[in-house]
């Protein structure tokens, strides 16, 4: 469910910025990817070219990325 929030709420912003209007802001989109939408937020960033740019995003998204798979790797097998 995460997943599926964090990415409605990126690609909603892609659509906000191109009608000019006010935007999701980056610490909430972040935020979203922390609690587990990183992966969904970087794929759509990729497909939609959406935060591409930004230092940000460039970073954290594939860093959150990474982490979430080795915390469920260890949650599913008990190692890393």
């Amino acid at each position: 469910m995460i997943s599926l929030i964090g990415g409605i709420l990126f690609a909603y912003d892609k659509r906000l910025a191109v009608k000019r209007k006010r935007r999701i802001s980056e610490r909430t989109l972040l935020g979203w990817a922390a609690a587990g939408a990183a992966p969904v937020q970087w794929l759509i960033s990729r497909q939609i070219r959406h935060k591409t740019k930004v230092k940000k995003f460039q970073v954290m998204l594939p860093l959150f990325s990474v982490g979430h798979a080795a915390l469920l790797g260890w949650i599913l097998y008990g190692q890393l």
